[in-house]
């Protein structure tokens, strides 16, 4: 490494360490009002803060030279910082327990197979990263996080992502055998990092409640919908069933849903229950069979077969079930009791 290279490693680093130092702090006085989740995210910063401070002073002398050893366990310790902090922010997520701490095992085996097996290191490390982004990203997926937080939070896993793409890049460079801060690709490394970092800083200082919402206590954070508010995403919803017909969509779920009218699905939940005093599935099946009877009495050549799943039904049983629960007949007896009229 040149250097020019050099230099501009040391710049990053230390553009990076002064934004996460100074987020990690800002996050841990937060944290202090409530949230455990701040604290892992408090933690992941200051996790690559002194990760990169360690890779600074072991490029000094050789006096330094045990921060390798720790940093690898700091490494290790990044990807259930993320995992955790995802897994608190959630709204309905359980206090921490003991068995939280076995989280910590991968550091401690990082390091027993850095002086026993070292050639397998990278390969444990990029392996044990993998594992705890997907799981973030399958939380983040499946759980029933505010709309801002999830974009938020996908954000930060693809770019630790794109980081620990370039961590394995680098662990199969040729230069790394002089020393991984003297890799090639280990520049390009800091500037996906110094991305992060950004991001991370942008966010709280542009959009704090994304922030705050997860910093509150249980008994704002976790709390039901108002009146008033239920009312406002009930008319919202009727409105958008009548305009963009979402409920004929075979496929469509309250997730999806909920993510159209930017709302968290556990709220739209609470609001069919509260106004229509039915589960989001008996709401979704009222909706279309009022399509489907619509289109009954409309024509009397378009096949039963076609209406059913015209109005967003997959199978006729279902089709039949669900027709019978609201108008107390199948869907071929409406069609011809309507006929009958007709003919009077």
């Amino acid at each position: 490494m040149n250097w020019e290279t050099e230099t501009v490693s040391a710049a990053l680093e230390v553009a990076i360490v002064a934004q996460l130092a100074l987020f990690s702090a800002f996050a841990f006085v937060n944290a202090r009002a409530g949230a455990t989740a701040l604290y892992f995210l408090a933690a992941l910063a200051g996790l690559i803060t002194l990760m990169l401070a360690g890779n600074f002073l072991s490029a000094i002398g050789p006096g330094f030279g045990i921060i390798n050893t720790v940093n690898i366990a700091l490494e290790l310790l990044v990807g259930p910082a993320l995992y955790l902090y995802v897994q608190q922010a959630l709204p309905e997520s359980k206090p921490l327990e003991r068995r939280n701490a076995l989280h910590t095992i991968p550091a401690f085996l990082g390091i027993f197979i850095r002086f026993s097996m070292i050639a397998w290191l990278d390969a444990y490390v990029v392996t044990v990263l993998i594992v705890y982004l997907a799981a973030s990203g399958f939380l983040l997926w499946r759980g029933n996080y505010p709309l801002p937080f999830v974009r938020f939070g996908a954000a930060l896993i693809s770019l630790f992502s794109v980081a620990l793409g370039l961590r394995a890049f680098i662990a199969t460079d040729a230069v790394v055998s002089t020393g991984f801060r003297l890799s090639s690709g280990y520049p390009i490394l800091l500037g996906a990092i110094l991305i992060a970092a950004c991001l991370i800083l942008f966010v709280s200082l542009q959009w704090p409640e994304i922030i705050n919402a997860i910093s509150r206590t249980p008994k704002y954070a976790r709390s039901s919908l108002g009146e008033g508010e239920i009312e406002k995403l009930a008319l919202r919803l009727r409105e958008m069933i009548d305009s963009e017909q979402p409920h004929l969509q075979t496929d469509i779920s309250l997730d999806d849903l909920a993510q159209r009218l930017d709302v968290a699905p556990r709220y739209l939940s609470q609001a069919i229950n509260s106004t229509f005093g039915m589960n989001f599935s008996a709401f979704l099946n009222i909706e279309r069979v009022k399509v489907a009877a619509k289109k009954l009495g409309a024509t009397k050549t378009l096949p039963i077969k076609s209406i059913m799943y015209d109005s967003g039904f997959r199978s006729k049983t279902a089709f039949n079930q669900e027709f019978k629960k609201v108008f107390g007949i199948t869907p071929s007896e409406y069609r011809g009791a309507i006929a009958q009229r007709d003919e009077c």
